[in-house]
């Protein structure tokens, strides 16, 4: 591959090269590759982004010299900072050296971020890319890698507020590191599915419908929370599942700002708002960026549920990240 030649071309020669190649945990690297580089393009990123995670991973297969000449002067530092993050796997184990340990590898990240962001999100692209393998071979990671996922790398896609990545990536990594728990929980949700989703269905036409009637016009969608978040709420609460509210949650979408606190009370006149479950996250946003109303109301029946009121731009930057 000469000099000024396009991503593409790049892609293809290693595509060439790694047909054969495999990962430690049993996945092709073409596949891993092809997957990370999916879930990126999901992140609308660019051609020559998706080339570093080819270029990372060759360098554990192929000749130095080859890699050098396949990458150039222009990705060579991103190249040399995502091999360094791949090689971030676990931390200690002994108490208050874990967190120690955690907060050093949060700020190397960090600093690589600085440097260049995308590298970043590559890394967090081929972790998730790894456990949705792992999913669907029905194999595992190591237990180590599940809990530094949930302790490292899910936070930091938290911080640069990549919501779609995080919520998977903390499923998926939560189903390896505590299999009982998460079955549990998986159970208790699927044994009320049919329930849950009539419920969801006629809750969303309600609330259509009583938005429309306002003379707003918002896409309503509703789902059951994730199961790490559910986990994490009996676990902080010391609740059961029966008892842990905002088990469903629903997102109201609109155009503008404006529109945004008008659903907000029209929802209120709906439904009774619970006490003290009220957050305004436009007029004070995290600090990743994250926008958005969040309120508690008592649905059908004192049934807890969860909304989150937000315009299609802060929807975007809620899932995707700034």
């Amino acid at each position: 591959v000469e000099s000024g030649s396009s991503d593409g071309d790049l892609i293809a020669t290693l595509r060439h090269r790694l047909h054969e190649a495999v990962l430690p945990n049993g996945e092709a690297i073409v596949d891993h590759c092809d997957g990370t580089n999916q879930i990126l393009q999901g992140l609308v990123t660019s051609p020559k982004v998706q080339a570093l995670v080819w270029l990372a991973l060759a360098s554990g297969v192929l000749p130095k010299a080859d890699v050098e000449r396949l990458t150039g002067d222009e990705l060579k530092d991103s190249v040399l900072a995502l091999r360094s993050l791949f090689l971030m796997q676990t931390v200690p184990t002994e108490g208050g050296k874990r967190d120690l340990a955690e907060q050093e590898l949060l700020r190397r990240m960090f600093l690589a971020m600085s440097a260049d962001a995308q590298v970043v999100l590559v890394r967090l692209a081929s972790r998730l890319q790894s456990l949705r393998f792992h999913a669907q071979t029905k194999t595992k990671p190591s237990l180590e890698q599940a809990r530094f996922t949930l302790r490292v790398l899910s936070p930091l896609a938290n911080r640069l507020g990549l919501g779609q990545l995080k919520w998977e990536m903390e499923d998926l990594a939560f189903r390896f590191s505590d299999e009982a728990s998460y079955h549990q929980i998986a159970k208790a949700l699927d044994e009320k599915r049919s329930q849950r989703e009539l419920f969801i269905a006629d809750l969303t036409s309600e609330i259509q419908a009583g938005l429309a009637l306002a003379g707003l016009k918002a896409k309503v969608s509703g789902r059951p929370k994730h199961i790490y978040s559910i986990y994490n709420k009996m676990r902080t609460k010391h609740v059961s599942f029966s008892q842990v509210l905002d088990v469903y949650a629903f997102r109201v979408t609109v155009k503008t700002i404006d529109e945004c606190y008008r659903a907000l009370g029209i929802l209120h006149s709906l439904y009774k708002p619970m006490p003290g479950k009220f957050k305004d996250y436009i007029a004070i946003p995290k600090l990743n960026g994250y926008q958005s109303l969040h309120t508690t109301l008592l649905g059908p029946s004192g049934v807890p549920v969860e909304f989150q009121i937000r315009t299609t731009d802060m929807h975007a930057v809620a899932e995707a990240g700034v």
